[in-house]
């Protein structure tokens, strides 16, 4: 028969229950760190994703501003619409007669009878506002810093010294800064990152007021504008 040593069978005993007790201090070890790990990336995924919006909200307060500021500055007529709506004329080109009913233009684009009309001046002075109903290349000479464009205008626009083609259409700040041209509806320039009941533009007297908050943000920044 084999009789085994009481003192081997307790440290065979020790040896086990050690192990038992590395293996469990691994396990909660492990346990602790991956709940460390999944933590710093849960903050991480929190703190890249407001940089992230506060960029968004920051580009949004860019565009805005500058979009307005153009149509204004450009001497754009600002007038009230529905809701959170403003209507801008913004001006896109001027023109001067070149001959044979062609115009010396030069702007940011080429005039879209889809898109733009004309505000014209005659010889003695009267303003007049006009569809454009057809746009083509001219023939007349330029000095090479703009170029001919031959413009299909009604009757009442013949004679005219100077011509500048604008497009109409509303701004919206919402949820988003939105842009909309006549007979179409509002498509964002900016992601969804604003707080509607803290943004709005609108026409108060002789001053256009853009106010823009970022959602979750406790304060607004505004930008105002003088208008003729």
């Amino acid at each position: 028969m084999n009789h085994r040593l009481p003192g081997r069978d307790l440290a065979e005993d020790v040896r086990r229950g050690v192990s038992l007790l590395e293996g469990l201090l691994a396990l909660l070890l492990t346990l602790f760190l991956v709940g460390l790990l999944a933590t710093l990336a849960a903050r991480h995924r929190t703190a890249t994703g407001t940089l992230t919006r506060r960029a968004e909200v920051m580009e949004a307060r860019r565009v805005a501003r500058d979009l307005i500021g153009l149509g204004i500055a450009g001497g754009g007529a600002a007038s009230p619409g529905a809701g959170r709506e403003l209507w801008l004329r913004i001006f896109v080109g001027t023109g001067t007669p070149c001959g044979g009913g062609d115009w010396w233009y030069w702007g940011r684009r080429l005039p879209d009878p889809q898109r733009d009309s004309a505000w014209i001046v005659s010889a003695g002075g009267d303003v007049h506002v006009l569809p454009v109903l057809s746009a083509g290349t001219g023939e007349c000479v330029t000095d090479g810093s703009g170029q001919a464009v031959r413009l299909g205008l009604e009757e009442s626009g013949r004679g005219a010294v100077l011509v500048r083609v604008f497009e109409q259409g509303r701004y919206r700040v919402g949820d988003a800064v939105r842009y909309g041209r006549t007979g179409s509806s509002a498509q964002p320039f900016t992601a969804a990152v604003l707080d509607p009941s803290g943004s709005s533009l609108a026409r108060d007297g002789d001053q256009v007021r853009l106010t823009v908050r970022g959602r979750g943000d406790s304060s607004s920044v505004q930008r105002r504008w003088i208008v003729r």
